[in-house]
């Protein structure tokens, strides 16, 4: 997976990439801004590891429906889960609530 070799990375953009799959990016400490939008992803447990996060975009990510596991993201100060220019009907995003607090 090309994602595995992502370990020294600051900021990584795959916006409109069409990935759907982040585990490659587990526990990368050195990632502090992360941009999906418009991606396929669905499953953003991985980043729950990710220390330094402290941007992430995730808009106009349609297969995306819990973002609870960024409660672990302790350093995440900006986060982006609006719909965007997306064109389909609202995505079911549930447990944002988990997020109260951060």
């Amino acid at each position: 997976h090309a994602l595995r070799r992502a370990w020294e990375l600051g900021t990584l953009d795959l916006s409109k990439s069409g990935s759907t799959d982040v585990s490659g990016l587990k526990g990368c400490a050195t990632l502090h801004t992360l941009s999906l939008s418009d991606s396929q992803v669905s499953d953003v447990s991985a980043l729950a590891g990710c220390a330094n996060l402290h941007t992430l975009n995730l808009s106009a990510c349609s297969n995306l429906t819990d973002v609870s596991a960024l409660a672990g993201c302790a350093e995440l100060h900006t986060l982006d889960i609006s719909i965007g220019e997306y064109d389909g009907p609202a995505p079911a995003l549930t447990s944002v609530s988990a997020l109260a607090g951060c």
